[in-house]
Parts: structure tokens; C-alpha cells; sequence
């Protein structure tokens, strides 16, 4: 057994969730497994769970063994702080957050049938289990089933606006400003960009749209980045000081730098370069939503994000303090 069939059992919750008793004693429901992850991070992200009679709302984390949180160093990672549920096959050790609170710890208990046939499909060498038999389904279903897929696609993405005007009382500026950012985390860091977004209104940045550099230091700074005391970096100091200044005026609060992702990033896609360019987006293009819905074409929509480069300082780091 891996942790991978563990991730597979509990994302299509095939194990008894009737009896689920954590262990400590606490009657334990599952109300929802969450997004998997398979980047850096806790495995399953905005989980639901009822422990007892409270339902709590974070992140949850597998392991074959419980004392695999200790080997894998997440005693020390601010980023599993907000694990409110630890899943394991052996319940070996007690775990606790870097507060030394300890973690609910769950054994997930399911039919030793699924293993096999888990087993069985990793091991088998087609290309998919039903290579052998897919050319048997007629044109016509395949091609209803992928434009049904493409339909449901594009139905999600709208709900998701929709919901997201409902959330900022029609305000389509502010849809449009936050849609964008999520996007330029790309799949990775979409959810630290929409973050980052929410903390930060469209207003406070429209304010500044003649200067880029309090741009860049309103976003880094909400992203958390600028937290450090790094010496010898003009710019980095320039935005820091910039930053505290509009901190203190917009009463902001900044997101947790750790909820950034770097693993499996190629370097031109690190936060830092993508934040940079973003501000950069925002400064070249003002009454950005105005200029979007006006587009006669795509063509024309496409030139709004065309060479949207970074600021000087980035031609050389990827990282604040370290040249590159």
C-alpha cells in the first residue's frame, strides 16, 4: 500500500464514513473531501468535517503512518497549521501543530477488495483499462459526451462569475480585477492571487494607477513578501517602505506568504514574477473591464495583455535579495 491509494480511496470516498472515531473518541463525519493537491502543501484543500457536533473547515492531510508528519517535516511548515483533519492507515504517534495543539487523527478503514483491483490497474501495462475496448463506442457518443463536457465547462465558469458579482454587490470592476489575478496564478496559485485580490480592493489600486512602483508594493505586500529584512536591496526597500505607508492608510491586512507555491515551477512562473507583471498590467491598461468589453475581437482583447513585461529588477531575480 502508498499513500497514493490512500489519496484515491478518500477522494471517492470509498471508505466507511458510518463509524469514522478519531483518536481521541470523537465521532468523525466526512461532509466533504476537499480539492485534491498535488502540488506543495496539505494533500486535500477546504475539506468539511463534522467532529462531534462541530463542523470545521481546512485542509487535510494522508499518511500511511502518522509519524510520517514528523519525517516529512510538517511540524515546522507554517502551511499545515490549518490541517483540521490527519488520515492514516497506522496510527503510530500523537501529532501536534507548530502551537502544540494536537491534530484529530483519523484511521481510514475500507474493503481490502478496492486494494486489489487498485493494484491491478497501476500494474497493468494498457495505455487506459479500456484501451481494449474504447473504439467499440460509436462516434456519435463519443462526440456527444465531449461537446455535454465543454457545455458544463463553460456553464461552471459563468456560475463562478456570477457568484463572484453577487459576492461584490455587482461590482463588475472589481469581478474583472480579481478573475484576472486568479488567472495569473494559473493553476497553481490561484488560490493565493484570488486571495490576494480580495484583501486588496480595485479602489486602492485605481487611486495609484500613474505609479507603478505603489502598484507593485500594494501587491507584493498583501501577498506577504515583503515581511523580510533584506539588506543592500534598494528597490526591495523602496517597496517596503511604500507598503507600510499604504498598510497603515487602507488599514490593510496581508495574506500568509507561505500559501505561495514554487515546487514544479519553471522560475518565470514564480509569484514574484507574476505578481510583477500584473501590477504591470494594471498600470499600462486602465479602465481595464471598460477596454475588455468594448473589444470588437479577440484580437483586439489579446494586444490589452500582450508584452506585459516586469519591472526593471526582475530581468535579474526571481527571488527579492538574490540576482539571478
Amino acid at each position: 500500500m502508498n499513500e497514493e491509494f490512500l489519496h484515491y480511496i478518500w477522494k471517492n470516498r470509498l471508505f466507511d464514513n458510518t463509524s469514522l472515531i478519531s483518536s481521541e473518541g470523537e465521532n468523525i463525519e466526512i461532509l466533504n473531501v476537499g480539492q485534491h493537491n498535488l502540488h506543495s502543501g496539505p494533500d486535500f484543500f477546504n475539506a468539511q468535517i463534522k467532529i462531534n457536533h462541530t463542523v470545521w473547515a481546512g485542509n487535510v492531510e494522508i499518511h500511511l503512518n502518522s509519524s510520517d508528519w514528523i519525517k516529512h517535516n510538517h511540524d515546522k511548515d507554517k502551511a499545515y497549521n490549518n490541517v483540521i483533519l490527519h488520515v492514516v492507515e497506522n496510527n503510530d504517534r500523537v501529532i501536534r501543530r507548530e502551537n502544540g495543539e494536537k491534530i484529530t487523527t483519523v484511521k481510514l478503514t475500507f474493503d481490502v477488495k478496492l486494494l486489489n483491483k487498485y493494484e491491478n490497474l497501476i500494474n497493468q501495462q494498457l495505455w487506459v483499462p479500456c484501451q481494449n475496448f474504447i473504439h467499440d463506442v460509436d462516434k456519435f457518443t463519443i462526440d456527444y459526451w465531449l461537446n455535454t463536457l465543454l457545455i458544463e465547462r463553460l456553464e461552471n465558469k459563468t456560475n463562478n462569475v456570477i457568484d463572484k458579482l453577487k459576492q461584490n454587490k455587482n461590482d463588475w470592476q472589481e469581478v474583472c480585477y480579481q478573475q484576472i489575478a486568479k488567472n495569473f496564478g494559473y493553476k497553481i496559485n490561484a488560490q493565493p492571487f484570488e486571495f490576494l485580490a480580495k484583501s486588496l480592493p480595485f479602489k486602492y489600486l485605481a487611486k495609484h494607477f500613474d505609479n507603478l512602483l505603489s502598484i507593485e508594493a500594494m501587491l507584493f505586500g498583501q501577498a506577504g513578501l515583503l515581511v523580510d529584512n533584506i539588506e543592500n536591496d534598494d528597490y526591495y526597500t523602496c517597496l517596503k517602505t511604500e507598503y507600510t505607508f499604504f498598510k497603515n492608510k487602507f488599514n490593510l491586512v496581508p495574506i500568509d506568504k507561505y500559501l505561495w507555491k514554487y515546487l514544479r515551477l519553471r522560475p518565470s512562473n514564480f509569484p514574484t514574477i507574476r505578481l510583477s507583471q500584473f501590477a504591470n498590467l494594471l498600470y499600462k491598461s486602465k479602465n481595464l473591464f471598460s477596454k475588455i468589453i468594448e473589444g470588437n475581437n479577440i484580437d483586439e482583447i489579446i494586444k490589452l495583455f500582450n508584452n506585459t513585461k516586469t519591472s526593471e529588477y526582475w530581468k535579474t531575480h526571481y527571488a527579492f535579495g538574490k540576482k539571478s
